[in-house]
């Protein structure tokens, strides 16, 4: 699966325990919005396994940064179906564009760039 660039995390954050209970490695990334503003995701890169995030909001590597995009079985395959109207649905790769970076765990309006 793919792997997130450094430049593209906000920040590495503890959390407290409870807000995550199934633990995993926690990274807080900033994902491309359709809008003027982006999005704050918190995403679980320890989770990247597309068997298993098939149903699930996944955190996708594309060429320009990362965007949210809901992962879904089709046929031997998988999709990877726009968060936001107006996308394309992309086919999953394994690998650079297109790959999963993580399961996202909760996505939200991002404070004003850097």
């Amino acid at each position: 699966m793919g792997a997130i660039s450094p430049n593209d995390v906000e920040r590495f954050l503890q959390f407290p325990a409870e807000w995550f209970p199934e633990g995993g490695e926690i990274r807080a990334v900033r994902v491309k919005g359709q809008s003027v503003s982006d999005l704050l995701a918190m995403v679980d890169v320890s989770k990247r396994d597309a068997d298993r995030l098939a149903g699930h909001m996944v955190a996708v590597q594309t060429p320009t940064g990362i965007e949210v995009r809901w992962l879904v079985a089709e046929g031997n395959g998988f999709i990877l179906l726009p968060f936001t109207p107006g996308q394309p649905v992309r086919l999953l790769k394994f690998r650079g564009e297109n790959s999963v970076i993580g399961l996202v765990r909760w996505v939200g309006d991002a404070p004003p760039g850097k």
